[in-house]
């Protein structure tokens, strides 16, 4: 699980505002996205898709645990973020406000994971 120090960060407001926790997964995860014709980035490939938010924390962590509404897709998702975000636009999160999960077969859901470094200083 989420250590004290990283929970009390993530669930800190922000000019009054409380965040929500929205859940974003993906197909690719740490894989590279190539363009067209085969050539390569140098980005992380995040095509994926948000599929919902929390208000709280772990809510949201127990929804990818338990898999719910099959979050997986029957297979097409592999990983996912938690991202911890605040009204307003263009706010992404950066790797110090998000968690990142994978999909673990023997505990049917997503579970904590070291994040990739492909992904490190993205937004998403």
């Amino acid at each position: 699980m989420i250590d004290n120090e990283r929970f009390e960060l993530l669930s800190e407001a922000r000019d009054g505002q409380p965040p929500i926790y929205e859940i974003y997964l993906l197909a690719n995860a740490a894989k590279e996205y190539i363009i067209p014709y085969g050539k390569p980035t140098g980005w992380p490939d995040t095509s994926g898709e948000s599929v919902g938010f929390y208000y709280e924390l772990e809510s949201a962590v127990d929804a990818l645990h338990e898999n719910r509404l099959d979050m997986r897709d029957g297979g097409v998702f592999n990983a996912a973020f938690i991202l911890c975000k605040f009204p307003g636009l263009y706010n992404s999160a950066g790797d110090d406000m998000r968690l990142y999960f994978l999909w673990d077969e023997a505990k049917d859901g997503f579970w904590e994971a070291e994040e990739p470094e492909i992904f490190k200083h993205v937004g998403i």
